[in-house]
Formats: structure tokens, sequence, C-alpha cells
């Protein structure tokens, strides 16, 4: 719901007293909650604590297992409309298939990844569809077929689970079609979150894929002769978008996905003004009474709503409203509460949104790093201590790769005195991201794998690799 819709909804309210808080109702002073962990310098318990404190999930008592409370599952609920609106314009169909699988379905899978242990609920729903598609598709008459479920699937393979960001159960939007053309990611249109966009390793692509290409929050694999084409995008986006716009008073949610986008806290009206004018105020407002200003204010910026609306008896004198922007929130701004009122708040959110991704966007500029060599440019301190990503002439083997994770874990390991790393923590040595479709430079015949001292493969590089560590 756009700001101009939903304020002009809110004013069209009934004019209704507000009732009174029920006695048993929690106060502020009740309510104290110790200072958030800080996002700078311990961001895993910043992370987890922002989640639950903020409303955006729960635990559960399956490990990697959690419950998407409303807060979060409205902003997938947004992305669901978002991309259904572009699906459909595409000539995409939504469908739904089964979620088990056969083991003898599974068994025609076993040449793409090994798994870790037999399966019955869907870790992809390849296997499922496929045989389906085998049966519709009989001619060239029946293509294109394009067709995208909404689902939840299971991967069992791992430890160390995080919310979001590597749950063992999650949801994700999987599109299937029996043609080929480029998947869109619109990661910067809805969440603010710029993206890099490229081709991933062939240690890293789909399983039996003969390409994945990515944008971090979406992949498309080409699967040749096993599959058809697939594309995705999953709640692991949510977590991204924490991470990005998140500070140390809580959620910062882009106006574009915010379920709530506008929150109205009166300052002072109850013993200061005239009933009949309170309850113009109130019936758009945050009304509960047993709670004061400040720690609505804190509530609400835990949760991330991008504008907060503060309205005083001054303000109502005036015909005014103080607006307070999430990202800015030492700037207040009066706003006039005329015919142009929501125009101003919505072109408020749209400059809020522009914001949060250039901001961002230098945030991601200024952790990327272009180096030739591993041992001279430090390769495994910029990936590790400052936690950059490394943009590396590579020769792309799977090899070479490998070796390359090995040899920064250990020194990881090492450096940390940590002994040996663990193989599938979310802490280990650094992979290949992608390789970027945009490359910083051409590489220039004869250069050599940035890799070579370590990985001892002494192949000239192709192209420039991006390589992170998983955290």
């Amino acid at each position: 719901m756009s700001s101009a819709t939903m304020l002009t909804s809110m004013a069209a309210l009934p004019k209704t007293k507000p009732k009174p808080a029920p006695p048993t109702a929690p106060s502020s002073a009740s309510i104290q909650h110790p200072p958030l962990p800080s996002k700078s310098q311990d961001p895993s318990k910043w992370y987890s604590t922002i989640l639950t404190r903020s409303g955006m999930l729960d635990y559960h008592d399956v490990s990697g297992c959690y419950i998407l409370r409303p807060w979060s599952y409205s902003i997938w609920s947004h992305i669901q409309s978002f991309l259904n609106a572009r699906l459909t314009d595409s000539g995409v169909d939504n469908c739904y298939f089964p979620m088990f699988v056969t083991s003898r379905a599974l068994d025609k899978e076993q040449a793409h990844s090994e798994l870790a242990e037999p399966l019955a609920i869907r870790p992809t729903s390849e296997t499922i569809m496929y045989p389906a598609f085998a049966r519709w598709i009989t001619s060239y008459r029946d293509l294109p077929l394009r067709l995208n479920q909404w689902c939840n699937v299971v991967r069992w393979e791992f430890k160390h689970p995080q919310p979001f960001l590597r749950s063992r159960e999650f949801l994700w939007q999987e599109g299937h079609s029996a043609f080929a053309t480029a998947a869109q990611a619109d990661a910067e249109d809805l969440l603010a979150v710029p993206v890099i966009a490229g081709r991933k390793s062939d240690r890293e692509k789909f399983a039996g894929a003969l390409y994945t290409s990515t944008v971090e929050a979406a992949t498309s694999h080409a699967l040749g002769q096993n599959f058809a084409r697939i594309w995705g995008l999953t709640t692991r986006t949510l977590g991204v978008m924490v991470l990005v716009h998140g500070d140390d008073k809580g959620l910062v949610l882009p106006p574009r996905v915010a379920s709530v986008q506008v929150v109205v806290v009166p300052c002072g009206l109850t013993a200061k003004l005239a009933p009949e004018k309170r309850d113009e105020v109130m019936r758009a407002a945050d009304t509960r009474e047993q709670f004061s200003p400040g720690f609505k204010f804190n509530d609400w910026e835990m949760k991330g709503v991008p504008i907060r609306i503060e309205v005083g008896p001054r303000d109502v004198a005036n015909g005014q409203v103080v607006a307070v922007r999430r990202d800015m929130l030492g700037v207040k701004t009066p706003v006039p509460v005329n015919g142009e009122f929501a125009r101003a708040i919505q072109g408020m959110m749209d400059e809020m949104h522009k914001d949060m991704f250039e901001r961002a966007k230098r945030d991601r500029d200024a952790h990327v790093a272009v180096i030739d060599e591993w041992e001279k440019d430090g390769f495994v301190q910029l990936v590790g201590e400052e936690s950059k990503m490394v943009m590396a002439p590579w020769c792309g083997s799977v090899e070479c790769e490998e070796k390359i994770k090995e040899a920064s874990a250990s020194a990881s390991a090492a450096s940390a005195g940590a002994g040996e790393a663990d193989e599938r923590a979310p802490a280990m040595g650094a992979k290949s991201l992608c390789i970027p479709f945009e490359q910083p430079r051409e590489v220039a015949s004869g250069t050599r794998c940035f890799a070579h001292g370590v990985s001892g493969c002494g192949k000239e590089a192709v192209a420039y690799g991006l390589f992170g560590r998983s955290h």
C-alpha cells in the first residue's frame, strides 16, 4: 500500500475515542530491554538479537528451523506480489507441485550432488517437476513452458545454521522454463541492496548445471540436458536486507517492502489537547496509552518503520507534524498538514529508499579490493581480518579453488590459533562468489592465476574472480 493510500485510509477512519489500556497492561517502566549489541563489534550477536527483538522471527525446537512472524512474512509477501506481477507480464504461470520425492527420483539426481542422507522431502523440485514436463511437452507446439512456484524446501547437509542466511527449511520462489532467457534480479528495486552480477565457478554452480549465474540474492541455472532452466529467490534475501541496512538501534526497513510505512506517535496530547482534537489525531496513531512517547520511539525504531510522525499540541496548533526518517534519526522535518501532505510523505520515502541504496553501494564498494597476487597483496588478510570481497585474476579451475579454500582456511586458523578449520563451519576458508560480468579490467595475455603460489596450478588467468568468506 502506498503512503498516499495509507494516509488517506487512516484519515477516513471513524472518530472513536481510544479505549483505555487494560489495568494489567505493561508499562514503559516494566518493559526494559538491554541495549543491542554493537553491529560493528559483534555482528553475529547483533544479528540474532535484532531478529527476535524486532519481531522478525522466533526459534523452533528443531535446529535450523525458524518461525517467520508477521513482521518478516509481510516483507516476503511484498516480494511475492512484486515478482508475481513481473512474472505474469513475462508469460510465467504460478503452479504448485508436491513436496515429497520418491527415492527412485532422487537416485536420478545422485549424479548431480552427493546427498548426506536419504531424503523424502524436496531439497529442490527438479526431480518432481520434470517428469511431469516430459509428459506435457510432446512437440515444439507445447513450447515455451514457463512455470513458477512459491514453496518451502529443506536442506540438511550443513552445520551451524543461521536465521534466514543458512536455514534447514526456507521459503523460495522457484521458476522453471523450457526456453533460454536471462533471469532478472530486482533486489535493488525492492530492498535497496546493491548486487554484483556474475557467473558461478564450476565448484560453486548448482549441481548438474552447465552454468549458474548469480546476483547475490538470486540465482539462475542453465541445466542443459539434465534439467531445462530454473531461477530462484529465497528468504535469505531478508537476512541480507537486515545485515545491509540495520544499525545499533534496530532494523531499517526499505519503504517499498515495509508493511507499516508510517507510524504516528502523539506527544503530550492527552492532557493538553481538547478531546475532539485529540480524537482527530489519535485515530491514525500509536494509541498505546500505557507507554511513553520515548518508549514508542525506541519500539518503532527497533522494528525499522521508515517514517515516524510526531504530533504534539504545538504541532496541532500550527497545522503541521514533525516527520523523522528511520535512517536519519537526528533530522526532524516539519511537514504542513494540507492537500500536499501525502505527496510530501511519499517523496520523503522515495528519497529515503534512494539514499539507502546509495549508502549501501558505497559501503559495498569500500569492501571490494582488486589484487594481482596472493602473497604480495595480502589475500588472506583482506578476506579474513578486513572482511572484504576480493577480485583477483583467476584460472577458474575446480582444483585451484579447492586449494584456495584449504590454504585460506589453514592460514586463518593458524592466525587465530584455532587449530584445524571446520569444513562446514560458517566462517570457513575463502570461496569464489562469482566471476563478475562487469570485470574491473581486462586480463592481459600471459597473466598467471593469482593463487599460483599456493595452488601450484601454473595456469593462466582467464578472468577476475570475486572471492570472500562465508559467515
